[in-house]
């Protein structure tokens, strides 16, 4: 969470030239004048100093996030209140926020007399990548070299205060034994914009256990949890875990696999048929799943072309976000990716910045939607019985759904992919 204002510095937003003699010499104790700490440019990250991000985030009170917080907060004396915070070992800013933030959220629940309320869990990044060195010697950021060393030392302040605070009541710890090699260096801010890793879903579901799961009283001590992978060279769903928390304990290879396939199917199969059967004339020749799912709705009004136009960007957005993870967590990295594939995507770019785009070729690739995702397990296949088109048509329009609503609830429900029963789940 860089600095908001642009230019600022610790010596700004302290006031450092009106100190007096005694305090120039505590800042000189505090912060490096070596590597410029006390005039670091905040707005550009606080490049691998957590320090001086703890200071400038420990001034920072007041403004929209801060108060929406602390309404959130003081809701928990009607209803429980989950907060969820992700931070790294070896960066800046998310190494300042992490237990800052987190230590804050739990002082300010205490206060307001409802902290039995207020459920705090985080996950801790520690190295997952690293980075090519600064082209100019003068640069003052950390270096991939020490990522190692910083870690060790942000692990062992951890190790201490967890021992003297219950910042958090669950924490999820994350990382990768072979880092993954991003080929470019950035100080920070906008320019630096990292492709999605595997370490990075693993805290998303983290994320979506703890939100979904039971809501945990505060206890003396944090529970730690920790995932293994199988192999070193291969990601497959073996290496997630099983299931999240939640209604009905949700399968995660079955969930990701209904989200890919239905993306795909959206936006390769359903959208290019949307269209020419919404230009029929009088409904004549139209498909019997667009007379099941789209009956009633006026294709030429305003609501539904914005629709459409959300939708087709979330479903977009989701396939490169998926085949730049393949990419960079795969190919990139020397590893076989066993969970979905990307063929509907070319990598033209050098760069970790450098976002994927679509093919243009796109022919059969309405035939191709069996072979986006592997299969769980060597000896499992899925149950895919007749065609999505089929399956889509023959199933009853859900009776929550509205709209376009109907058509979506469809095809998102017969896009998953089921297991043979004797196989059971993952």
């Amino acid at each position: 969470m860089p600095h908001r204002e642009e230019g600022q510095s610790l010596a700004t937003i302290f006031g450092a030239h009106g100190f007096d003699d005694e305090v120039k010499l505590l800042s000189r104790a505090l912060f490096r004048h070596d590597r410029d700490e006390w005039d670091l440019v905040l707005s550009e990250g606080y490049q691998a100093r957590p320090h001086v991000g703890a200071a400038a985030l420990l001034n920072a009170e007041g403004g929209d996030f801060w108060e929406s917080l602390q309404q959130i907060i003081r809701g928990a004396a009607t209803q429980n209140v989950r907060i969820f915070l992700a931070g790294s070992v070896f960066g800046g800013t998310g190494a300042a926020g992490f237990p800052t933030l987190a230590r804050k959220i739990r002082k300010f629940a205490e206060t307001n007399n409802v902290a039995k309320g207020v459920m705090i869990s985080g996950v801790l990044m520690t190295p997952y990548f690293r980075f090519d060195a600064p082209k100019h010697d003068a640069d003052t950021a950390l270096r991939s070299e020490e990522l190692m060393y910083q870690a060790q030392i942000a692990l062992d302040y951890y190790d201490d205060l967890f021992k003297r605070e219950a910042v958090f009541d669950t924490l999820y710890l994350v990382g990768w034994n072979r880092l993954f090699h991003l080929p470019y260096y950035s100080r920070g801010k906008q320019a630096q914009h990292n492709p999605p890793l595997m370490p990075e879903l693993y805290a998303a579901l983290a994320a979506a256990e703890m939100f979904g799961g039971k809501h945990v009283s505060r206890a003396k001590a944090a529970s730690i949890f920790a995932i293994a992978g199988e192999k070193d060279d291969e990601i497959g769903w073996s290496d997630l875990p099983s299931t999240i928390s939640g209604p009905g304990d949700r399968n995660v290879y079955q969930s990701l696999a209904r989200w890919m396939r239905f993306n795909f199917a959206w936006r390769y199969i359903y959208r290019p048929e949307l269209d020419a059967e919404a230009r029929r004339l009088f409904g004549i020749g139209h498909s019997r799943w667009f007379r099941s799912h789209c009956s009633g709705i006026d294709f030429k009004s305003a609501e539904i072309a914005d629709d459409l136009k959300r939708l087709d960007a979330w479903t977009d957005r989701s396939l490169l976000w998926a085949a730049s993870l393949a990419n960079w967590s795969g190919r990139q990295s020397m590893n076989e990716f066993r969970l979905w594939d990307d063929f509907y995507a070319e990598h033209d770019g050098e760069l970790p910045s450098d976002p994927p785009k679509f093919c243009s070729d796109t022919r059969d690739f309405d035939g191709k939607l069996e072979q986006l995702i592997h299969l769980s397990k060597a000896e499992e296949s899925p149950e895919i019985g007749m065609p999505l088109f089929q399956r889509v048509a023959r199933v009853a329009p859900h009776m929550n759904s509205k709209g376009l609503g109907r058509l979506i609830h469809a095809i998102f429900e017969e896009a998953g992919v089921k297991l043979h029963e004797s196989e059971g789940t993952l």
